[in-house]
């Protein structure tokens, strides 16, 4: 990921996806075999923007920090997440994640 930091540091900041049976980290694909929960954490007050396939799905403020995000997945796709603090009297990009893509496990398979 990459970080300001001069907004903040970001020591403990993570960002994955998890369908119950296998994680997926930052730059990593998940062939999903589930439903698929996305989760994240910053160490301070801070406000999270979730995309899929380049489109702002969920947008959620944390007025203290450390702070905590989770959003199931809306199927397969490619997932950021982009973390925004307040500073100089407005919203200041603070961490852009790496992606991770989501699959269908079943769909890789092909037919049986």
């Amino acid at each position: 990921y990459v970080a300001f930091r001069a907004f903040g540091e970001t020591d403990g900041f993570s960002f994955r996806a998890d369908d119950g049976e296998t994680a997926a980290l930052m730059g990593e694909t998940l062939p999903a075999r589930g439903p698929v929960l996305l989760t994240a954490a910053a160490p301070q007050s801070c406000e999270f923007r979730l995309f899929k396939d380049g489109v702002e799905i969920r947008r959620e403020a944390h007025a203290q920090g450390p702070a905590a995000f989770r959003a199931p997945a809306e199927g397969p796709g490619l997932y950021r997440l982009e973390v925004f603090r307040r500073a100089g009297g407005r919203m200041r990009p603070w961490i852009l994640a790496n992606p991770i893509r989501i699959t269908d496990a079943a769909a890789l398979r092909g037919p049986r």
